[in-house]
């Protein structure tokens, strides 16, 4: 327990960076779409939204999709900005990994209903943590989550005049979600 203090309190002081096996970052998952049932295609904006002229804040205005207005989502990208971190407390197994007890999984972004990327051993993969928030291990999930990723989610859309720009964190379009 003290050494997973002492290694969090380091990691503040000193940057995430230091951890032995963490990914390069930021870390860039293209084609990600990170909620349960996300999906690109048609959407329609419910209400007005700014397109960027690329994936990042300072590069303009492209154009503003208004209220109503259908684009195409072409595709899209979860850039992870700053790892969550997650210390496994008991040996656990998921779908395609066991991972033993005191590893360490850098948290990268969700993925939907529970599940979410993580990096570990110089790869990602992905496994049901449920990590929303920070909390100590338990029963059900025996794990540490000491910290929750900072990540952005952009989107390549296509106006119906056939220009092109980013949303930054799109929300409100119908079609976005393929559950409902």
């Amino acid at each position: 327990m003290l050494a997973a203090y002492l290694s969090f309190v380091f990691a503040l002081a000193f940057g995430q960076a230091q951890y032995a096996g963490a990914p390069k970052l930021p870390f860039t998952d293209p084609g990600a779409c990170p909620f349960e049932c996300c999906q690109y295609g048609e959407w329609t904006a419910s209400a007005s939204q700014r397109a960027y002229k690329s994936s990042s804040r300072e590069s303009g205005l492209a154009f503003t999709i208004r209220s109503g207005e259908k684009v195409a989502a072409l595709t899209g990208m979860v850039i992870t900005r700053k790892a969550g971190l997650v210390i496994i407390r008991k040996q656990t197994s998921f779908e395609d990994i066991t991972v033993p007890a005191g590893a360490k999984l850098f948290l990268l972004h969700r993925v939907g209903e529970g599940v979410d990327l993580f990096w570990y051993k110089g790869a990602a993969h992905s496994a049901e943590l449920y990590v929303d928030q920070v909390r100590k291990a338990n029963d059900q999930y025996p794990w540490d989550v000491i910290s929750v990723p900072k990540t952005e989610w952009w989107v390549r859309v296509k106006n119906q005049r056939g220009a092109t720009g980013w949303l930054l964190e799109p929300q409100g379009f119908q079609g976005m979600d393929a559950c409902g």
